[in-house]
């Protein structure tokens, strides 16, 4: 049975001028990207591996969504280590750019 697990990305810009930041173009406490990655981390043929999905793109409460299909890539396999890189919504893109990336390494327990 995977363990879940939840990363909370929060964006939020402020301008700086001569080292000090400015505070004047941006609304306090609100944030230019605010999601949350879901994360179930599982084994499967005795291997670790995840599945990932940003909160957004689930539809109803994240408690009854249930990962189906592969895991997400493993990017540089190597025993008892698993790493994969996890692209931001589409709200990202505007802030960060399309190559933007989270990168997620699973070993085991010590």
């Amino acid at each position: 049975m995977p363990i879940r697990y939840a990363l909370h990305l929060k964006i939020l810009s402020l301008e700086e001028r001569h080292g000090i930041f400015h505070f004047g173009h941006h609304l306090e406490r609100v944030a230019d990207l605010d999601d949350i990655l879901i994360v179930d981390v599982g084994q499967r043929d005795g291997r670790l591996m995840a599945w990932a999905a940003w909160n957004s793109q689930i539809a109803g409460a994240n408690r009854d969504f249930k990962f189906t299909g592969d895991p997400l890539p493993d990017e540089a396999p190597e025993p008892g280590r698993w790493t994969a890189l996890v692209p931001l919504p589409a709200t990202a893109e505007p802030i960060l750019g399309s190559n933007a990336r989270i990168k997620l390494t699973v070993t085991p327990r010590q």
